[in-house]
């Protein structure tokens, strides 16, 4: 429920908000690249630390990797990352923009309006998950997942920080084993999150 989420939900922005027309379509660009690169990803081993293909990932890892491949350096772990912005809204959301569980432990980037891509756990491989479970989950309640917080709360972060809401989500096309809002990928995986842009 989207309701769930409050309103003081947080969001992270590296790089300052356009203030020319130019520079708005060239964060989106870049955040294009970053969500491109992340995408290849899809299938790499976990690995606590990794933050390459060859030696796999842990979710900080594929998020300060993807940017790095723009040639921007962000934090390397998922709490200095949470601690880099300004807040933002979970309606906003938009390709490139982090994810956070409650506290910054784990972090996934967001891929489209309705997917995001994760660096789960140990035995788990780089993969899609839903957002879609976002906006299901109710506010309060036990949860099935050791990552999830007990607040229900979003955090969720914004690196290539566009402040340009229109056709935001178009830019994300469906792929292959890709949950495109009618078809839940993730099983019934549970997810409580903070939100960061």
């Amino acid at each position: 429920m989207a309701a769930s989420l409050p309103a003081s939900a947080l969001s992270v922005v590296i790089w300052p908000a356009p203030r020319k027309a130019g520079h708005a379509s060239k964060a989106r660009k870049l955040a294009r690249e970053v969500v491109a690169y992340a995408r290849h990803q899809v299938g790499v081993p976990y690995s606590w630390g990794g933050t390459s293909p060859s030696t796999g990932f842990d979710c900080s890892g594929l998020v300060y990797a993807s940017y790095r491949s723009i040639g921007k350096t962000i934090p390397r772990s998922s709490w200095d990352q949470l601690h880099v912005g300004r807040p933002v809204g979970f309606a906003g959301l938009r390709p490139g923009d982090l994810l956070f569980t409650e506290g910054g432990g784990h972090v996934e980037l967001v891929v489209s309006k309705s997917a995001a891509i994760s660096a789960p756990q140990t035995g788990e491989r780089v993969r899609y998950v839903p957002l879609v479970q976002l906006r299901q989950e109710p506010a309060l309640g036990a949860c099935s997942n050791s990552r999830c917080s007990s607040t229900g709360d979003a955090r969720a972060s914004r690196v290539c920080g566009s402040t340009s809401r229109s056709g935001a989500w178009s830019q994300a096309t469906p792929r292959p084993n890709e949950p495109d809002g009618k078809h839940d990928l993730g099983g019934s995986r549970q997810r409580r999150w903070a939100v960061v842009s």
